[in-house]
């Protein structure tokens, strides 16, 4: 993969519209069981990328909010794999 992936707010919304189509499906009685489990499963998965940079997010948010202390910066390379840096506040 090159290039960073980020979560868009079209992509935000598309998953929202896709939870929502989900918990319909919970209540239609003519939709299989075994079918809602598969794609509550697909959902969870697609959120794998929205839940890191969120609590990537937050860390650093965290860090920053506490005054005079150093903060571990972490961010994700272009293969989704984190980085590392530190950021001093003075």
């Amino acid at each position: 993969m090159t290039g960073k992936r980020r979560v868009t707010p079209r992509a935000a919304m598309a998953l929202d519209d896709a939870v929502e189509r989900l918990e319909a499906m919970l209540f239609d009685k003519d939709v299989p069981e075994q079918a809602v489990r598969r794609r509550s499963f697909e959902l969870r998965k697609s959120l794998t990328l929205p839940r890191r940079e969120v609590l990537l997010m937050r860390e650093a948010v965290a860090g920053l909010m506490r005054p005079e202390v150093e903060a571990d910066i972490v961010t994700l390379d272009g293969a989704g794999k984190p980085t590392f840096g530190r950021f001093a506040k003075r």
